[in-house]
């Protein structure tokens, strides 16, 4: 197992290292699109060496709601657009950037230490979610074999760009991982409730994990100990939303009293130029609601995000972008849950101890996780920006890497390019150093999806679609062309 974990840590650091060689290099040699969005104003300041380089590398992963993420980090919510991304994300960032400035300041500008803060961040969260998600699969399936196939399908997930770009997909997926395995693995219902909680301060869609204690404290509480269910339940979804609750307090006290924020000049003139609304100037809209929550306003009205309002004719190619994984999410989910009815029907209140998976057994939570997906899929396909579906399932649920893992199969012996490729460079140094110890193949024999030859056509499928997004998706996001 820790052999197991290794391979998927390095695994991991690897293909965060790939995806941003990648984008630093198709930044150089593509010319970038130019949209007319949201960009965080920046001081015309002289830059250093170091800051020049940290541009070179970077600027592919501050694209499109990176420059929101950024902007927050270094100046707060001083447009009330802003408020749509979740403030935990940023919050780390500001802190590690803070550390980060202190110590390089005479090197580095703060905005640098901002960009080399997100990246760093992303890049734990991503690398440590790996190897919880290994966990959570050995779990729920009792077999390592699924539990790394589902890690390496992590690693090179279709939405894989954005783990990396600053987005807060990464740290988003870490604390629901956490949670869930916190939940499940430890029983540990209170520290489950913190993660699922730090999720919200995270991502909105973080709410939805509030499912996960409602079934795990029913399950195990209801029938033995009423009473304790019914106290600790309500204790529980407290915790878990006091980070999405306090941040409507914040935008509330923040945009609806008469508190002028105090903001850089070029930060004011950029949101004059664009008509954005400045704290405790013009009282916005939500302001006045009987539940003035500013999150669901914004997302309608700056991005137009309700239900059926993006099924227009001209976003046919963005739904196109997102119809792989609705069909295959939706289609390997109902297998389950018909295979699955009378388990179902009680929602999983029973002392059954295996359920059909696809073709394999699992513990009979792995209910809970499929109907958590479907159900979002089915949100994401009706409700919101539906490019986004992509990238939010992936980050939101094991359950993606488990149909991949379960769904994907391979030849052995292997004969790709890859296996033949190494096998030429293991020979040529035992050849070089006769007599010392066989030499190990690299970390690319591990990624069964290069080293191994589909069986099927699914198989061949899942592999263009996932070798196709990898590279198109970071090549296209870098520079600034549309993608999910």
């Amino acid at each position: 197992m820790r052999d197991c974990k290794k391979n998927i840590f390095w695994l991991a650091l690897n293909s965060r290292i790939f995806a941003l060689t990648l984008s630093s290099l198709s930044n150089v040699v593509v010319p970038d699109h130019d949209p007319v969005v949201f960009k965080t104003p920046q001081l015309n300041e002289t830059k250093s060496v170091l800051d020049h380089l940290i541009e070179f590398l970077f600027q592919g992963l501050t694209r499109w709601d990176a420059q929101y993420f950024l902007h927050i980090s270094q100046h707060g919510y001083s447009y009330e657009n802003t408020l749509a991304f979740f403030p935990l994300y940023p919050l780390l960032i500001k802190l590690f950037a803070s550390i980060l400035y202190f110590i390089l300041s005479s090197f580095i500008s703060f905005y640098s230490s901002i960009v080399v803060s997100a990246f760093l961040i992303n890049l734990v969260f991503f690398i440590k979610s790996s190897v919880i998600l290994y966990d959570i699969t050995l779990l729920i399936f009792k077999n390592k074999e699924i539990a790394y196939k589902t890690a390496v399908f992590y690693c090179l997930n279709p939405a894989t760009i954005f783990f990396t770009a600053f987005y807060s997909e990464s740290c988003f997926t870490y604390f629901t991982f956490f949670g869930m395995l916190l939940l499940f693995k430890k029983r540990a219902l209170i520290s489950a409730s913190i993660c699922f909680g730090l999720s919200c301060a995270t991502r909105s869609n973080g709410i939805l994990n509030i499912g996960f204690l409602l079934h795990f404290t029913l399950q195990k509480y209801f029938l033995s100990r009423f009473l304790k269910c019914i106290v600790t339940l309500p204790f529980l979804f407290i915790i878990s939303m006091l980070p999405f609750m306090a941040f409507q307090v914040f935008a509330f006290y923040t945009y609806c009293y008469a508190n002028q924020g105090i903001f850089p000049d070029h930060v004011k003139q950029y949101g004059l130029s664009k008509g954005f609304l400045f704290p405790g100037e013009t009282f916005p809209v939500w302001c006045n609601f009987s539940l003035p929550l500013s999150y669901s306003y914004i997302q309608d009205h700056y991005w137009n995000v309700g239900f059926l309002k993006y099924y227009q004719l001209k976003q046919i190619p963005n739904f196109l972008l997102a119809f792989p994984i609705i069909i295959f999410i939706l289609s390997k989910s109902f297998i389950i849950l018909k295979e699955n009815k009378s388990l179902l029907i009680t929602l999983g209140f029973t002392n059954k101890l295996k359920i059909r998976f696809l073709q394999c057994n699992s513990d009979p939570v792995a209910l809970v996780f499929v109907i958590h997906i479907f159900f979002l899929t089915l949100f994401c396909t009706l409700c919101i920006h539906v490019q986004v579906t992509t990238r939010m399932l992936a980050s939101a649920s094991p359950v993606l890497y488990w149909l991949l893992a379960l769904s994907y199969s391979s030849k052995k012996p292997d004969t790709s390019l890859i296996v033949l490729f190494e096998n030429y460079v293991e020979q040529y140094w035992l050849k070089i150093k006769k007599g010392t110890k066989e030499h190990k193949p690299t970390i690319l024999r591990e990624i069964f999806l290069l080293s191994e030859e589909p069986s099927n056509l699914e198989s061949y499928l899942i592999r263009t679609y996932i070798v196709l997004f990898v590279i198109l998706g970071n090549i296209v996001f870098s520079n600034y062309y549309p993608w999910t």
